[in-house]
């Protein structure tokens, strides 16, 4: 077992883990999987369009969102957990994760249940991914 991090890492973070993500990220940088995505909440748009205002009834079916409508790409790698257990020879998946780069960008924006237009675009890595173990 790796040692526990001190002054490099974050209490509790094994130098394996700082690796394993720093490997994660360094192969998302030349993407081997391009998704797409588009994304439209038809609640928020009947809303801001026809139920304008914070006295209207349907804010409350039409609330929790920032906008009606965004496009997101995602650039990245899709990767399996493999573990082998005592006893075994050959290891098996026992999960899988996402990461890369999400670029995200609309032009409205909704606020006190009202839409304007705002041209914007958000870029963030993202990591994701689930492992199940007989232990977990």
């Amino acid at each position: 077992m790796d040692d526990v991090m001190g002054s490099e890492g974050q209490t509790g973070q094994t130098k394996e883990e700082i690796n394993f993500y720093w490997h994660l990220f360094q192969q998302t940088l030349k993407p081997g999987y391009i998704l797409f995505e588009a994304d439209y909440f038809p609640l928020t748009h009947i809303g801001t369009r026809y139920f304008e205002g914070p006295r209207s009834n349907f804010r409350y079916v039409s609330a929790g969102y920032d906008q009606y409508f965004s496009y997101t790409l995602f650039l990245g790698e899709l990767l399996s957990f493999f573990t082998r257990n005592p006893g075994e020879i050959k290891p098996h998946q026992t999960g899988w994760s996402m990461a890369g780069f999400l670029l995200t960008a609309s032009n409205f924006r909704v606020s006190n249940y009202t839409a304007w237009r705002d041209d914007w675009f958000n870029v963030q890595w993202k990591l994701m991914g689930q492992n199940r173990t007989e232990s977990r």
